[in-house]
């Protein structure tokens, strides 16, 4: 720190930063032969998803629960229309509604005869006098309805309201980060599952599921490719950095306590052949948000990494999907201030650089990094702002906005800007995923030339994958990612086998040619011999008079049987021929199944739509 002409030393200290958001993402793989279309239409079907967006259409598909709380908010509406009309005696108001809506025409209806009879009655008996008090009771009793079915309503669009701003930000990013051709194609699906609650360490006041932060999104990607990503998104209080090595890993997140609902659960102990009634839990009384909720407690050390094979058996179990489930975690840390002593990026470089550097590798020794571990631990700065740096390494990336709180020069923090990040870190671990299962099904199919073509196609997409990023430094991060990973040496292995397996192909290809012409060959000159008789008449004549007790005549007695047949038994001899000759000659040697791809529905679509625009400073 300078001051006037001097330089102040800040004294050793522990790097302290400020609210701090963690995306874990989960990259596993649903199988390539896997229709992500019927995934998700499945899981918006059984209310596992709440609510999905295409990468090529705004429009929010929502489950079909939303469908029954539209025509809810409709009815709500209806009736305090009605009772409106009715307070105000508006008749043409009352009749047209009626006709729209008969049943609800009836039911108001009986409620008007009711009402108008009472105050008829009143006007009619000298002693039912109606006094003032009463008429406000009656007023003030109309106005409460409608205030509660408007508060009902208000409620409901709140609640959509929220998903289609969350669904629409989604799809303004990926308008901004990739290329329209490549939206257009629709190569994959966001989806919002239905959130748990956690009572994680660091999160909380110390009170179970004691605020709004204990809620965990859980967001669900679907690639066309049967590659799906599941990312949990947790926001952490303010500490000190050294506390917050522990949620560079999931497995380093501990979950005491967590709350879960039916709809994730119920599927989930059907897989391990379980009920509901074995969970160590409470279920709750009350409905929330359309489900009932499970309180979980746990004897054993309970991770994020547990709750993620929870919604990944749900997923599984509920789609059919029987395949290895292997995963991948990779972690992308956002540091939104730093509220040590230091005041300006190189101060703090000077004093935090080693618990970065750990930060950055998921290492909790970074007291003992030497200078060699440095360049090791802690990569390239991918940013090329004053403002904010990025710092990916292969198992996760740290994002830091250099704010310093107190400072003249603090800097704006945006959400955004992280979602970018995400997004392309994202889209590198789908293509690393599927280039591994790619590499593993070429090795495993070296002799079969069934899924060749579709193998080099996939392959040629792969390599040029980050060229449909088009937003800024997004193609560099997702390089470097890659690069991190090791993908590039995956891909020249990749191609090294697939180069392997054509020349197998060939060699294979080239003998069953050679065996098939000599076959071909056999049967056209059988087929010849046979058909260049002089006269199948006379042969069938000489074999009528062999003598088929003994000796070599016992081979001609099937045709002797044939020969005394006449005419027919000649006939039958040439459509034998005939069925050799096309049998050998004329039917493909390999058959090919037509395959039609059959439109899936996803869900309901919500009829209203929310557009977000993406300001130039949403970096």
């Amino acid at each position: 720190m300078r001051f006037g002409r001097f330089t102040f030393k800040q004294p050793a200290h522990q790097a302290m930063i400020g609210p701090t958001g963690v995306y874990y993402v989960f990259t596993f793989d649903l199988g390539a032969s896997r229709k992500y279309e019927q995934v998700a239409a499945k899981l918006l079907r059984l209310g596992i998803a709440e609510s999905a967006i295409t990468a090529a259409s705004p429009q929010v598909i929502v489950t079909p629960k939303f469908k029954q709380l539209l025509h809810n908010k409709h009815k709500a509406l209806k009736v305090s229309d009605f009772n409106a009309a009715i307070h105000r005696g508006s008749w043409p108001v009352i009749i047209k509604e009626s006709i729209r809506s008969p049943s609800l025409g009836r039911s108001v209806a009986r409620l008007a005869v009711s009402y108008y009879a009472s105050r008829l009655l009143r006007h009619k008996i000298p002693v039912a006098k109606i006094e003032p008090e009463e008429s406000i009771r009656e007023d003030s009793f109309t106005e409460k309805l409608n205030a509660d079915l408007r508060e009902a309503v208000d409620i409901i669009d709140d609640s959509m309201r929220n998903k289609l701003m969350y669904r629409g930000l989604d799809h303004a990013i990926d308008r901004k980060m990739f290329a329209p051709g490549y939206l257009q194609d629709n190569p994959f699906i966001r989806l919002q599952l239905k959130p748990f609650q956690g009572n994680i360490s660091g999160q909380t006041d110390g009170t179970p599921f004691g605020n709004s932060k204990s809620w965990i999104d859980v967001d669900l990607v679907l690639y066309h490719s049967g590659i799906a990503q599941l990312c949990f998104s947790i926001a952490f209080e303010s500490s000190s950095m050294a506390s917050r090595f522990n949620a560079t890993s999931a497995k380093g997140v501990i979950i005491p306590q967590s709350r879960l609902c039916e709809e994730i659960l119920k599927p989930y102990v059907r897989s391990i052949s379980g009920s509901l009634n074995d969970l160590s839990g409470t279920v709750a009384s009350d409905i929330e948000g359309g489900s009932k909720w499970w309180t979980l407690s746990s004897t054993e050390t309970t991770t994020l990494s547990d709750i993620f094979n929870i919604y990944d058996a749900a997923i599984r179990y509920s789609c059919r999907i029987r395949n290895d489930a292997t995963w991948f975690c990779y972690t992308l840390i956002c540091i939104e201030s730093l509220e040590c002593r230091c005041r300006s990026r190189d101060d703090w470089m000077v004093h935090h650089k080693k618990e970065l550097a750990g930060l950055a590798a998921r290492v909790g020794w970074h007291e003992n990094i030497s200078e060699r571990g440095m360049q090791k631990f802690l990569p390239e700065d991918l940013f090329e702002t004053v403002s904010s740096s990025l710092y990916a390494s292969f198992a996760s990336a740290v994002r830091i906005n250099w704010s310093f709180v107190g400072s003249a020069d603090e800097v704006e923090y945006s959400h955004v800007a992280n979602l970018h990040d995400l997004t392309a870190i994202s889209y590198s671990l789908a293509g690393y995923q599927q280039a591994k299962r790619l590499d593993r099904a070429i090795r495993g199919s070296m002799r079969s030339s069934r899924h060749l073509d579709s193998q080099v196609e996939e392959f040629a997409e792969l390599r040029h994958g980050v060229e449909v990023l088009t937003y800024g430094t997004a193609r560099e991060i997702a390089e470097h990612v890659d690069s991190s990973l090791g993908v590039p040496s995956l891909y020249q292995r990749t191609l090294t086998n697939l180069e392997m397996k054509r020349d197998v192909l060939a060699a294979i290809q080239a003998k069953r040619a050679s065996r098939r012409a000599n076959v071909t060959a056999a049967a056209a000159l059988v087929a010849a011999a046979i058909i260049a008789l002089p006269n199948v008449d006379d042969g069938l004549k000489v074999v009528a008079n062999i003598d088929t007790s003994n000796g070599v005549g016992r081979i001609a007695a099937p045709l002797k049987e044939i020969a005394a047949q006449g005419a027919n038994g000649t006939w039958m001899v040439y459509l034998a021929v005939l069925a050799i000759f096309i049998g050998v000659i004329a039917i493909p040697w390999s058959s090919r199944r037509r395959t039609w791809n059959r439109r899936v529905r996803l869900g309901w679509r919500w009829p209203e739509e929310v557009t977000v625009e993406l300001s130039d400073d949403e970096v």
